[in-house]
């Protein structure tokens, strides 16, 4: 959920794992308060979970898969409708972790099928499970050999990721061979470890870490065809990470939509969920049926065409579009065209992006400016070329505190020191900037967000293996463009929060947005123009 967390830095230490300590305790004693709650706010990934769970709870009702050859899609959506209605009819108590509710309010619909499938995925850091191994070899005689043979494994890994951000495999894979490798390795420790010798507490924690790395590892070599398989490389440092996750979460999420129909209903809310077609017409089809899997005959008709979707005149009438000038075909020779992260390239390209920042964007700027990224690479390229802006820039960087991100630029805003942040992440979808209500700064005087830049287009943001098949399968370079519509659409809502506010500048600086040789362009030119 937090992957600028550290795993270490959110788990209970050894002595405060057993159940009878405060923090097992407290961590135990909201579930128990939920039972007699009448409303529950949980984070999405606590609803797949607590879905995950029902689902393995109760009673399997279809058993087999006959006739999947020849099944249409509309005939498995029935059999996983019937499915759930048998499964969830008669719902035992405590099938999952919170309580049986009987409406459902989803918030940020559009993230929901993103977040279910993390929940149905786990991966192995391998620099993690290496460095577990290596601190266990300081306290158990007879595995140095074996540890050897484990940083090995990831140092070979590491140079493949000086090619590739990802690579997807399979079982024939020669990528599958190093699963293998380090499971059978990391089991040949754990089993010279002693049964019932204590370990120091820096060397239990190893001993857990490496545990639970085998237990992901043994299961992704069980894994057939009905998962996607990848490794994954970090930017800088090209450290690997194994990850496995399901290609369709369209079982789960229908089985969820056909339960709670069942008990009383639910209601959907995003900014996103209609995306405009090739023709222009704004539909659900994309999020709400094909993403979120929602059976048509489970929704309710539209009292009246268009009504759900009408974006008043208050939220677009102050934004004014900046954009560069690209003739046709020519986005390959403009300067701001993003670069791959290597130094040189990047280096020029925040030189370039970084001038007009400074001497144009940020010195005009009545208020605050926020600059919405897609790496830390970026962020810190541009970060080095901004110096020049003094205290008034924040930067984003691993390991620090959104929230304390978002208190930072607050200060500044109340001290009128007009900031500029470099920001990604949550930053995209998950911020509400605006004065605070006891600040009393009137609508025409917010200039919380004056100026919005968006250097990069947010291709490859999307990291969830359920997203990677479709992109690999038949709907293919179309689904991720879609993605970046939506990712760009919540980027956008950041910037008008209420009725009344001042001119907001939108500066979209990616020249690939406005070419009208990219198939994109098309679906891009009906949003920028709206």
């Amino acid at each position: 959920m937090c992957p600028d967390i550290p795993r270490e830095a959110v788990t209970l230490r050894v002595d405060e794992s057993s159940e009878e300590s405060l923090a097992a305790r407290a961590y135990y004693a909201q579930f128990e308060r939920a039972r007699s709650a009448r409303i529950l706010f949980v984070s999405h990934m606590m609803l797949a979970i607590d879905h995950r769970f029902r689902l393995q709870r109760t009673s399997e009702a279809v058993q087999g898969n006959a006739g999947r050859g020849t099944a249409t899609a509309e005939m498995w959506q029935q059999r996983w409708m019937e499915e759930a209605v048998l499964r969830f009819t008669d719902e035992p108590d405590h099938a999952g972790i919170l309580p049986n509710y009987d409406v459902l309010l989803v918030d940020e619909a559009h993230e929901l099928e993103r977040v279910t499938a993390q929940a149905h995925s786990d991966g192995v850091a391998v620099h993690s499970m290496t460095h577990a191994a290596q601190v266990l070899s300081a306290h158990v005689p007879g595995i140095a050999n074996t540890v050897y043979e484990m940083s090995q494994c990831m140092e070979a890994l590491r140079r493949r990721g000086a090619d590739h951000e990802s690579i997807g495999f399979d079982r024939s894979h020669d990528m599958f061979a190093y699963v293998q490798s380090l499971e059978s390795l990391s089991s040949q420790v754990m089993h010279k470890i002693p049964k019932r010798k204590k370990l120091p507490i820096e060397a239990e924690r190893a001993r857990r870490i490496l545990v639970q790395d085998h237990a992901v590892l043994a299961s992704m070599r069980g894994q057939r065809s009905s998962v996607r398989m990848e490794i994954r490389f970090s930017p800088k440092r090209e450290y690997p990470t194994f990850w496995y996750g399901p290609r369709s979460v369209r079982k789960s999420l229908t089985g969820m939509w056909t339960r709670i129909c069942l008990k009383g209903g639910a209601a959907l809310t995003s900014a996103t969920l209609y995306t405009p077609s090739y023709t222009g017409r704004y539909m659900t089809n994309f999020v709400v049926n094909d993403i979120l899997a929602v059976p048509s005959g489970l929704m309710l008709p539209e009292p009246a065409p268009g009504a759900f979707r009408n974006v008043p005149d208050w939220v677009t009438d102050p934004v004014v579009l900046h954009r560069p000038k690209v003739k046709f075909g020519t986005a390959e020779r403009h300067r701001w065209l993003p670069p791959g992260d290597d130094g040189a390239s990047l280096g020029k390209w925040a030189d370039s992006v970084g001038e007009l920042l400074e001497e144009t964007i940020a010195r005009e700027s009545r208020g605050g400016t926020i600059v919405l990224l897609t790496s830390f690479a970026a962020i810190e390229a541009l970060a080095g070329r901004l110096q020049g802006l003094g205290d008034r820039l924040v930067v984003s960087r691993r390991g620090r505190s959104f929230e304390g991100m978002v208190s930072r630029y607050s200060e500044l805003m109340r001290s009128g020191g007009r900031p500029v942040w470099l920001a990604t992440g949550r930053a995209w979808t998950g911020m509400n900037l605006a004065p605070a209500k006891e600040d009393g700064v009137a609508p025409e005087d917010d200039y919380y967000i004056a100026d919005l830049v968006i250097p990069r287009l947010p291709f490859r943001q999307n990291q969830t293996t359920t997203h990677a098949a479709r992109v690999e399968g038949r709907s293919g370079f179309g689904a991720e463009c879609r993605d970046v519509i939506l990712r760009l659409r919540q980027g956008v809502g950041r910037m008008v929060r209420r009725p009344g506010v001042p001119r907001r500048n939108l500066w979209v600086l990616d020249p690939r947005a406005f070419d009208a040789s990219k198939t994109y362009a098309q679906w891009l030119t009906l949003f920028f123009d709206r």
